[in-house]
């Protein structure tokens, strides 16, 4: 487990997220990526703290859990800031 803090320019502020290795991780095979998101009220460590999630990546996943704040994962459209769905679409994407 670790915990990654990046620049998402969708946001334009530094954000959180958690990943899982598998623990024998082969340096050049390319694994499946199960990106999991929190629910209202949660953070990105919420599926780590409150459930056996970890054991998938026993099973040669990565899990990837991003922050996303109480914003239901999308971008809003009052707040032209809070870009979210970017974040997770386009900026964490490309930082994982």
């Amino acid at each position: 487990m670790q915990d990654v803090t990046f620049y998402s320019p969708a946001l334009a502020r530094q954000m959180p997220y958690r990943v899982f290795f598998p623990t024998n991780l082969p340096p050049t095979e390319k694994l499946p990526v199960v990106y999991l998101l929190h629910g209202g009220g949660g953070d990105y460590r919420s599926w780590s703290n409150d459930s056996d999630v970890s054991l998938y990546a026993l099973k040669g996943l990565i899990l990837v859990m991003p922050d996303g704040d109480e914003s239901y994962f999308m971008n809003e459209v009052e707040s032209p800031r809070e870009k979210y769905e970017d974040y997770i679409t386009k900026d964490l994407l490309n930082a994982v």
